[in-house]
């Protein structure tokens, strides 16, 4: 299956135009830090994935969630389901449409999926231990009166 024909009816928010496919509607630059994310953190499997790990709309809101831990300037905290996917599909990922709606499913391998969510979740307790210091109510012990 070529590009087109995979990524036919793709749009921002995922597949839900009729026929074809524009590149063009998509920003390189965000589309190239999406897919550094992705070939840092995850690996493909010969199969698409039946687990949770293999959807794109699970994907895009644990990479936005590790966009936003780790202030990436490109993407900030917020990627669109159609990113996703066309970067999922840039790095040679089988691309699957679901077809119950606008989400595409991938041959994502559930343990670096696993993987990458324990990541996520180290971050958010390192980030949470950093800041639990730097807020003190009034009358709490270093809080400057």
């Amino acid at each position: 299956m070529d590009k087109i024909e995979a990524l036919s009816g793709l749009t921002q928010s995922g597949f839900t135009g009729k026929v074809g496919f524009n590149p063009s509607a998509f920003k390189k630059e965000r589309i190239d830090a999406i897919r550094a994310i992705i070939r840092e953190h995850l690996r493909p499997i010969k199969n698409i994935s039946p687990y949770y790990a293999g959807r794109s709309y699970t994907l895009k809101h644990k990479i936005e969630e590790y966009a936003s831990r780790i202030n990436n300037p490109i993407l900030g905290n917020y990627i669109t389901n159609g990113e996703c996917i066309y970067a999922m599909y840039l790095e040679g990922y089988k691309v699957k449409h679901d077809p119950e709606g606008k989400n595409a499913l991938f041959n994502v391998s559930k343990k670096s999926f696993d993987e990458f969510l324990e990541l996520i979740e180290n971050q958010t307790k390192k980030s949470d231990t950093r800041l639990s210091g730097m807020y003190k109510m009034p009358g709490q012990a270093g809080h400057d009166n």
